[in-house]
């Protein structure tokens, strides 16, 4: 019986301190390795793609070596564009500025400004409310602006359309009551079905392509 219950004797004091220190490291190492990781993964992403546009890249902005500047400030952005830190300003188009989250792809894709434009550009005395240009540059642009297929403009009567309710959460006929795309505020948007970070994708898909249409089929039910 003593040894029976020897083999349950309680840990003394200083050692179950010292165990949920360790708990307690462990999960600040996990979440600060999750912290560091995930902006890590959208930058290798964009590292490369078209939306870089830094002047590493083939046809870059010469100004600034700079990736996530383009899009992305720490510091006065833009507060009309349901986007985390947009550094541009919506130009125009057919949307209100404060309707969708798509307004901040329209920025540029709508083809009214030049994909250098921004807010608060690097270094110090760079702000400005209006925005700005760093210099010319870019693939498949003419003076800064978007040209060719990536230039959605302003009409999108011949697009996708975007900034709607998805069917399926009325269980309309021909859509799935869920899908595996993300929604915004129960909305179909242009991040819905691309991810801006994710470069390994020709054209950002989510899905990596439309092949077999599975991009159309994770919403339409055909």
């Amino acid at each position: 019986m003593k040894q029976l219950l020897s083999a349950f004797k309680p840990i003394p004091l200083a050692g179950r301190s010292r165990l949920v220190l360790q708990s307690l490291m462990k999960a600040l190492i996990s979440v600060l390795c999750l912290v560091l990781y995930l902006p890590l993964s959208h930058a290798q992403g964009v590292v490369g793609s078209k939306h870089d546009l830094s002047s590493t890249q083939k046809a870059g902005v010469q100004a600034t070596t700079q990736v996530c500047v383009f899009c992305h400030t720490p510091h006065g952005s833009s507060v009309a564009q349901n986007a985390p830190l947009w550094n541009k300003t919506y130009n125009g188009g057919v949307f209100p500025a404060s309707a969708s989250v798509s307004t901040a792809c329209l920025t540029c894709h709508d083809g009214t400004q030049t994909t250098d434009t921004v807010i608060n550009s690097p270094g110090v005395g760079g702000f400005g409310a209006a925005g700005g240009r760093l210099g010319d540059g870019g693939d498949g642009q003419v003076g800064g602006k978007i040209t060719g297929w990536a230039k959605i403009g302003t009409d999108l009567n011949d697009d996708h359309p975007i900034g709607m309710l998805y069917a399926g959460l009325s269980l309309a006929e021909d859509f799935k009551p869920s899908t595996t795309l993300p929604l915004y505020n129960s909305k179909v948007e242009c991040a819905t079905c691309h991810n801006p970070h994710l470069g390994t994708a020709a054209t950002f898909l989510r899905q990596g392509s439309n092949s077999g249409s599975q991009v159309c089929l994770a919403c339409h039910t055909k």
